[in-house]
């Protein structure tokens, strides 16, 4: 039996804690043993999974106390590997946890980390909102083992690539393992609870990054406060009964959506399990943010999907006998931001970082990514999915897709690869 570690430090958001969850999940346990190390506040998502060991380390004591509770945990359970599910996470969380890689590497266990968006071909490079960029320190050069999770780290060369990777330790893996899928039946009875037979779902995650982006700064500030406003006026357009389901932070006031058509449904958080069974039950998914892990998991259930994106800077002051034309909720939040930036990770913007992942991956043909200040191109698109053709050829492009990532090594295939290969490298070292 092999014991093993996750690290998932984000406090921002659930994201990390989802793909780490899920890997978990997948693990062959008459194999694998694998504990978690997160945040305090982050140990709800774990209220009705008692599977797996969780030690929570909290802000209110100090950084020396927090570093030598770790350190002593690491040392008493003799783990044979620490996975980072976010190396650079972990980095940054070190001035309150005391952890940083040099202190992991002191203790000699091997340690893996993701690489979740191809740090190492992007150059560590990222580009946030507003054009601020920066250069992050290179981590993964100090691991043992590079985890590339796909789909965003699809392989463009087939299994003589993956085969090519493992040989230098990085391992493609599927980052969506055991997943629960609903019947028919039991859809039809989620979906009663909200609306009726001719009636639509649609489903929304906004993180509390997303609120806040990377950097704060008022062009940016002005935007977050329009991600919910501008979903829910585009669906107003369509002039048809809607049912919006919100889950995740809120700054919004619900009195402020007003249109008796659409049913507006806020949830804080869910249970991991509610959350996905709400997810597959709907006819469309939204998001900001290409990276999403919803959007990998809305893709799986085959539920259309769009990523509400923007790819050059937009100056509305400029556009002012434009905007004109379009509907009076668009003039006013035009005047309102007066300049717009480019995003595709929603605010924290990475519209440059993020394409090498994009591009020639075939998961990005399993939904739809739009510009989101295109009226014509939102309206159309939302139109064609929830009452048009779109739909039926989106599902059969995700077919395709998942087609495709079958042929990616599981999470036990990658890890018995992973081990050998440090046995061989220990072996070699004498």
């Amino acid at each position: 039996m092999k014991r093993i570690l996750g690290v998932a430090l984000g406090e921002l958001s659930t994201g990390e804690l989802v793909i780490a969850h899920s890997f978990a999940k997948g693990l062959n346990k008459n194999q694998y043993s694998m504990d978690f190390l997160i945040p305090e506040e982050k140990n709800v998502f774990f209220e009705k999974d008692c599977e797996f060991r969780v030690h929570t380390i909290s802000r209110n004591y100090g950084v020396t106390h927090n570093q030598r509770h770790i350190i002593s945990l690491i040392k008493s359970n003799n783990y044979d590997l620490i996975i980072l599910f976010d190396a650079f996470t972990m980095e940054y969380a070190q001035y309150w946890t005391g952890i940083n890689m040099d202190v992991l590497k002191a203790l000699d266990i091997p340690i893996s980390s993701l690489d979740e968006y191809d740090y190492i071909n992007a150059g560590y490079k990222l580009d946030y909102y507003g054009i601020f960029v920066k250069k992050l320190p290179d981590l993964l050069s100090e691991v043992d083992i590079i985890l590339k999770n796909c789909p965003l780290s699809m392989p463009k060369g087939g299994q003589d690539l993956i085969k090519e990777a493992e040989e230098k330790g990085q391992f493609y893996y599927q980052v969506i393992q055991e997943i629960r899928k609903l019947d028919k039946n039991h859809i039809f009875n989620i979906r009663k609870r909200y609306v009726k037979d001719d009636e639509k779902i649609v489903f929304l995650t906004l993180s509390k990054w997303e609120l806040e982006g990377a950097y704060s700064f008022t062009s940016q500030s002005t935007l977050c406060r329009y991600l919910l406003p501008l979903i829910y006026n585009y669906l107003s357009e369509l002039d048809t009964k809607i049912c919006l389901i919100h889950v995740g932070d809120s700054c919004w006031n619900e009195s402020e959506f007003k249109n008796p058509k659409i049913k507006y449904i806020h949830y804080s958080s869910l249970p991991v399990d509610i959350f996905e069974e709400l997810l597959q039950s709907s006819d469309l998914f939204v998001t900001y943010n290409l990276v999403s892990i919803t959007l990998t998991k809305a893709v799986d259930f085959g539920v259309p999907s769009i990523v509400l994106n923007n790819d050059k800077i937009i100056d509305f002051k400029t556009l002012e006998k434009k905007c004109m034309e379009k509907p009076l909720w668009y003039q006013y939040m035009a005047k309102d931001l007066k300049k717009i930036y480019p995003f595709t990770a929603s605010m924290f913007g990475w519209n440059h970082f993020l394409k090498g992942i994009m591009k020639d991956n075939i998961y990005m043909k399993s939904f739809e990514r739009i510009q989101v200040f295109n009226t014509e191109q939102v309206n159309s698109t939302l139109k064609e999915i929830l009452y048009g053709d779109l739909c039926e050829k989106m599902i059969d492009n995700i077919n395709i897709f998942k087609r495709e990532l079958s042929k990616i090594p599981n999470v036990n295939e990658v890890l018995n690869n992973a081990f050998q290969y440090l046995l061989e490298l220990d072996e070699k070292r004498g």
